[in-house]
């Protein structure tokens, strides 16, 4: 990240996510630069821990080698001040905002409608010739990937359930998303349901095209959950409406814009 400013912006975090893979704190601290001097910006960094289901990250794996790791790093990058936030109940986990613990999380099943599958073709699509940058080389003892009946793949292995987007929107008080690591519907979606705001950047034109598509069926699902709190009572399934007409009208209806070969706005004040 590169900025002119001595600080990051007031009202701004920015929120990483180590996936598991703790070590990277110092890596992640000198990414902040500032384009006049080259030099590091001044911050704090507040480390959270979010905390997963032994049972639903096991149901992931087609073989648990060792230990089943639960815990990942949430790093949240703030003013040098520090960062400040309304005390409130978690909304979907245990305790409060002022708590450094989120969960327990309970990852959704690659079965379930949650996950965004897609073949191996159109994966490739969607990430492109440079989306997807593998490190390191092959490992010697790689945990075999779940196979699928369908011959589909997850687009994310590793996703997070939408009840950890809100989460955050709402233990940060964000008004504002800005994501450039964004794969599937699940960030939009929570964005969507919470009338906040989202830039997410698209590896491809294609994946820009897939992702409207997922985000449009998943939406046109919640509508006709009558558990979801988007519920309209008005439609039914055998309502008399194409295909695209009804992309059309979910486009209109939810402000969705979509800009330039790979970038998604969802328009709906910490960014």
């Amino acid at each position: 990240m590169h900025s002119a400013k001595d600080t990051i912006a007031a009202g701004q975090i920015v929120a990483v996510l180590d996936g598991g893979r703790h070590g990277n704190e110092s890596a992640m601290l000198s990414s902040f630069m500032r384009l006049s001097n080259s030099e590091t910006m001044n911050k704090t960094c507040n480390r959270f821990c979010v905390v997963y289901t032994e049972n639903s990250m096991a149901e992931r794996k087609e073989r648990v080698k060792g230990f089943c790791n639960q815990a990942e790093n949430l790093f949240v990058f703030a003013l040098p001040s520090g960062l400040e936030v309304p005390k409130r109940e978690r909304l979907h986990y245990q305790g409060t905002t002022h708590g450094t613990v989120i969960g327990p999380v309970t990852v959704p099943p690659f079965e379930s409608e949650e996950c965004w599958r897609l073949t191996i073709e159109d994966k490739r699509r969607l990430y492109g010739k440079s989306g997807k940058t593998l490190v390191g080389g092959a490992c010697p003892d790689a945990v075999p990937k779940p196979k699928f009946a369908d011959m589909k793949e997850p687009a994310c292995w590793h996703f997070s359930p939408k009840e950890l987007y809100e989460e955050l929107i709402h233990s940060f008080n964000v008004r504002l998303v800005v994501a450039p690591t964004n794969i599937d519907h699940l960030l939009p979606m929570a964005c969507l349901e919470t009338s906040t705001p989202l830039i997410a950047y698209c590896h491809t034109q294609d994946h820009a095209s897939m992702l409207k598509t997922q985000i449009m069926r998943s939406l046109w699902r919640l509508w006709m959950d009558e558990k979801s709190k988007v519920y309209q009572p008005t439609l039914s399934p055998r309502t008399n409406l194409s295909y695209l007409l009804l992309c059309s009208y979910i486009s209109l209806l939810m402000y969705c814009i979509f800009s330039g070969a790979d970038t998604l706005c969802c328009p709906g004040a910490h960014s």
